[in-house]
């Protein structure tokens, strides 16, 4: 198996004229790297529903655990919510704001 590609966080994507965050891929595996490209437009849907999630809770806020429990009926694993949660923290739009229950809480800004 290659090693784990090299993350480029951020791509121009020319439709949108937007930065996006780039999809996570094995280097040197074509398929894998086919994978994540045809997985980009969901990750970028799903990213705004965990945002909307995060935002819902308000000041209080969501762990990891919390978010994956709300999602859990659309069957997501959290290999799919928290990369979403990382971009979006990344991007500047959710913030850790403390713990609970040993969890580190992610709130809008």
């Amino acid at each position: 198996m290659g090693e784990q590609g090299r993350l480029f966080p951020w791509f121009h994507d020319e439709a949108t004229g937007r930065i996006e965050p780039s999809v996570p891929f094995i280097r040197d595996s074509e398929t894998s790297k086919a994978a994540a490209e045809a997985f980009r437009p969901r990750a970028v849907t799903k990213r705004d529903q965990v945002l909307e999630y995060i935002r819902s809770c308000g000041a209080t806020g969501a762990t990891d655990n919390e978010i994956g429990e709300h999602f859990a009926g659309l069957r997501w694993s959290p290999n799919t919510h928290r990369p979403r949660r990382v971009e979006l923290c990344r991007r500047g739009e959710i913030e850790l704001s403390g713990d609970r229950d040993g969890c580190w809480v992610w709130r809008a800004r």
